[in-house]
């Protein structure tokens, strides 16, 4: 369950999957991914409620909102009916990424990144409703790592990105535990060393503002980073890429 706390901390945003919808406005980069359940026009539509209230948080800057994707989104089903805030039957989950005003108000910390859940929730196909949104606890979350481990391995990320020329790093979530695991036979047979844990983070970075090598200019790249180690010692990049 996603645990959400409006206006409650500040995520230090370090800044996973293809993309499939992509736009990019003057307020924000948008990425729909794909999806099996809902149409692009159903989840811009979802996009379009998120936008309407963001736009009344005097001062703040959108500038990424991206799709959890079907099967995390309806996760939210149970928890989001244990609201009572209606009876629902489908729900939509997407993550955003903005900066606060320049000047502290309220809750708000000054010039600081946020990153924030927001379930949307609907009945028979029928309008959505915005039920929940607010900080979100957990990308960075394992029962296996401690966060200090994690965090470490996104240094490890901050690092590489940091190495390719002109890239800009937006955000850093890990996979998991079940699918990190799940991944360490085939980072040991890539033959780049013997390891004994796995760690596996989704990636989203700018590629640069003109084009070189193989890159496209300007656009959001989504890639999963694959880190490993062995008798718990420094995490190792081994491998990244869509």
């Amino acid at each position: 369950m996603k645990k959400y706390f409006l206006l409650a901390f500040v995520l230090l945003l370090a800044l996973s999957f293809c993309a499939s919808a992509f736009a990019q406005s003057d307020e924000a980069i948008i990425d729909l991914r794909e999806s099996e359940r809902y149409t692009e026009e159903e989840l811009t539509s979802a996009v379009e409620i998120i936008l309407a209230e963001f736009d009344t948080w005097e001062g703040c800057d959108m500038h990424l909102i991206f799709y959890a994707g079907d099967e995390q989104s309806m996760d939210e089903l149970g928890p989001t009916n244990n609201l009572e805030r209606g009876s629902f039957d489908e729900t939509a989950l997407f993550f955003t990424a903005f900066r606060s005003p320049k000047e502290a108000y309220g809750a708000w910390e000054a010039d600081t990144e946020y990153f924030y859940g927001w379930t949307l929730a609907r009945a028979e196909k029928g309008e959505w409703n915005l039920v929940n949104y607010g900080w979100m606890e957990d990308y960075l979350k394992s029962e296996k790592y401690t966060q200090d481990e994690l965090s470490a391995g996104t240094e490890v990320i901050r690092q590489t990105v940091a190495e390719m020329e002109g890239t800009q790093l937006k955000y850093i979530k890990y996979a998991g535990d079940e699918f990190s695991s799940s991944e360490l036979e085939y980072v040991n047979s890539l033959d780049r060393g013997t390891f004994d844990e796995c760690a596996v983070y989704y990636v989203w970075f700018m590629s640069p503002k003109e084009a070189y090598g193989a890159w496209e200019p300007d656009m959001l790249y989504n890639w999963s980073f694959y880190l490993a180690r062995a008798d718990k010692g420094d995490w190792q990049m081994i491998t990244y890429g869509n």
